[in-house]
């Protein structure tokens, strides 16, 4: 099973409500949307992971949990494209891989 990238799922979340978002600006770097966000100029609907929260400490921002229908991103491996990936880290994949069948 494949699921859609963070951004179309957060729409379709808002969808799924009826909302039709207006969405201003995009960013994945977490560091920019806190900033924006913590300037007043903007809010935002990201993926944030337990443990990470400690970031948003002191930052002008309230996290604000949401729950929705779609299925949950488990875990997700960012390798560049086109390159030859070394064995360790095809085992780590193989390995998460069995987890996640695993926990399913």
């Amino acid at each position: 099973m494949t699921f859609p990238p963070s951004a179309e799922r957060v729409i379709a979340m808002f969808h799924s409500a009826g909302i039709e978002p207006k969405v201003r600006w995009r960013s994945v770097v977490a560091q920019t949307i806190r900033g924006i966000v913590a300037s007043g100029r903007a809010y935002s609907v990201t993926n944030v992971w337990p443990g990470i929260e400690s970031l948003y400490t002191g930052a002008q921002v309230a996290l604000v949990p949401i729950e929705d229908k779609l299925p949950e991103n488990r875990l997700v491996a960012a390798v560049p494209p086109g390159v030859r990936r070394p064995r360790r880290v095809e085992e780590v994949i193989s390995v998460a891989r069995e987890l996640t069948r695993e926990a399913d």
